[in-house]
């Protein structure tokens, strides 16, 4: 029997493929803060105090300020300085968050940019838009927070009928698969491990796949997704474990053996779904494999050929 080829090429692949899918919405370093600024005085030098504060904020690599009828605010900045019979004081605020307040230690310039200096420290660092990450307002980044915030986690299992196209021959594998997935609104993100096989199949006159296993990642859209029947389609990528077995071509003639191979596959799912305002949900659902390589058993030579798998089955998710 020739030993399964090392799939280094297969899992490097699929992991770049994994990590794409997996990629957060927002980059490794946040950009500035996009940041509006008002401010407010008693006294008739609004202007200046205003030119002030922007110089101050801009010093900080966190948040850059910006002009409101030139561009968006991602988060707003105000000032405001008091003066009492017990002193002047600078609260600073941004947008909703609790402001802060610094008390101004004289009267000349120096004591002024000295508590907006620290007032600022504060704020900024403390500012709601930078703790959680200045969210991108695209179609994906709000469907992966509704994901996290709203999405329901259902489990599940299935039992399906593969069908694989082999040597001029179809070959029939009944198997099961274990399934999770994070559902909100009408679609859902989810992880498939599975497995068929033929517990009789034996080695003959022509190459046979005998079992195929693996997991994927998948996601699915649910057409309608308030009724309690719904159609859906859907799609996912992961990695295959494929086994032959047949007469070896490189070998001694009438030899036989078997053939581990490793490949990455595309697949496509439609179906519907029952119940779905039930606790337990029944579904039907066609599935069909493409692997992005052919199996190719370089060793013995039991099988060199592309090796799409269609399924059918049925399962249930609670």
């Amino acid at each position: 029997m020739s030993p399964a080829r090392a799939p280094t090429s297969s899992f490097a692949a699929v992991l770049v493929l994994l990590l794409g899918l997996v990629a957060p919405t927002r980059g490794w370093a946040q950009a500035a803060t996009t940041t509006c600024v008002t401010v407010a005085t008693d006294r008739g030098d609004a202007e200046g105090l205003l030119r002030l504060v922007r110089s101050e904020l801009d010093r900080h690599s966190s948040h850059r300020s910006v002009d409101p009828a030139r561009e968006a605010c991602a988060t707003h900045l105000r000032i405001e300085i008091i003066d009492v019979r017990e002193g002047r004081f600078l609260t600073a605020r941004m947008s909703e968050s609790v402001p802060h307040r610094e008390r101004i230690e004289g009267n000349d310039a120096r004591a002024l940019e000295a508590a907006l200096e620290r007032a600022l420290v504060i704020v900024l660092h403390n500012d709601p838009r930078r703790l959680v990450g200045p969210e991108r307002d695209h179609w994906l980044a709000r469907q992966g927070t509704a994901l996290r915030r709203r999405g329901q986690t259902l489990l599940g299992a299935e039992l399906a009928q593969t069908t694989a196209y082999v040597d001029g021959r179809f070959d029939f594998l009944p198997g099961v698969a274990l399934v999770a997935r994070r559902e909100v609104d009408d679609w859902h993100l989810g992880v498939r491990l599975s497995a068929a096989w033929d517990p009789g199949a034996g080695v003959a006159d022509h190459a046979r796949l005998t079992l195929t296993a693996g997991g994927a990642v998948e996601v699915e859209h649910f057409f309608d997704g308030l009724a309690d029947t719904s159609l859906f389609a859907g799609g996912g990528v992961g990695l295959d474990v494929q086994r032959f077995t047949g007469p070896t071509r490189y070998l001694e003639p009438g030899d036989t053996g078997a053939a581990t191979e490793v490949v990455v596959a595309l697949a496509g799912r439609i179906g519907i779904e029952l119940f779905r305002t039930a606790d337990a949900r029944v579904r039907l659902f066609g599935q069909v494999a493409l692997p992005v390589m052919p199996s190719s058993d370089d060793d013995a030579g039991v099988v060199d050929a592309w090796v799409p798998t269609a399924t059918l089955g049925a399962g249930v998710v609670y």
